[in-house]
């Protein structure tokens, strides 16, 4: 299995490029807040519940695909340094089944987020859909470095600020040779 692990801050385009990407390969389209409303519907964010419960069933998922051999899985998630433990076990569960994980790294300039963040088509997804609340989140999170690749990894890292997602898309696409898996 071929993981596709799409990460950035909030607003930058990961659910776009990911839903493109999914379209043109045919890959399985895991995005995070199919856990995270899952979840949130029993679990108020901030319990100590709510956290553990939406990575034990990211994991469990991610061990299913990766058992089974899903031919193709993207996965989108905010990363902030705190998180690398999890990633850690991500990696681990994938390349226990032989399979191989694809880190994406989505960036652009905040400003650029602050104009993306307003758009209506966030709302769907329950995502953060205000100025202030992105900035905030950020500011929380400046010390975790959202903005940062997964250190010890082979990451293909994208400024989305002036590019269409067709064009990422196409970039990732081209940089894993993830066309060729698609058709196999």
């Amino acid at each position: 299995m071929k993981l596709v692990f799409i990460y950035g801050p909030p607003a930058v385009g990961k659910l776009t490029v990911a839903q493109g990407l999914a379209t043109l390969t045919g890959f399985r389209l895991f995005h995070n807040h199919l856990t995270v409303d899952l979840v949130t519907s029993i679990f108020e964010r901030g319990m100590p519940s709510y956290g553990e419960m939406v990575w034990r069933i990211r994991f469990a998922i991610l061990e299913e695909a990766a058992r089974v051999n899903i031919d193709g899985l993207i996965f989108t998630m905010v990363y902030a340094t705190s998180r690398k433990p999890r990633i850690d076990q991500c990696i681990d569960v994938v390349e226990r089944h032989d399979g191989r994980v694809c880190f994406v790294h989505l960036h652009c300039a905040r400003a650029t987020l602050e104009k993306r963040v307003v758009s209506d088509k966030r709302r769907k997804y329950g995502k953060i859909t205000t100025i202030e609340l992105l900035n905030e989140t950020l500011d929380r999170m400046q010390a975790q470095q959202p903005f940062s690749t997964i250190p010890g990894q082979d990451n293909l890292s994208i400024d989305t600020s002036d590019s269409k997602p067709g064009d990422v898309v196409h970039r990732i696409i081209s940089h894993y040779e993830l066309s060729k898996l698609a058709t196999e």
